[in-house]
């Protein structure tokens, strides 16, 4: 994930919608930064995901 898109909150990722950011919140995920560093486990979200998304 390029560097400018890290600190960007949830929210402005392309598909994210309100409902979707809160429940990201309740995970303490905040910006688009966790998405992309694959903290969720191999294969489950990662970089790739991450660009499909935006």
């Amino acid at each position: 994930m390029a560097g400018w898109r890290a600190p960007l909150l949830v929210e402005a990722l392309h598909g994210i919608d309100p409902r979707q950011a809160d429940t990201l919140y309740e995970y303490a995920i905040h910006t688009a930064g966790p998405l992309a560093a694959e903290e969720f486990g191999p294969g489950v979200i990662g970089p790739a995901a991450v660009r499909r998304a935006s």
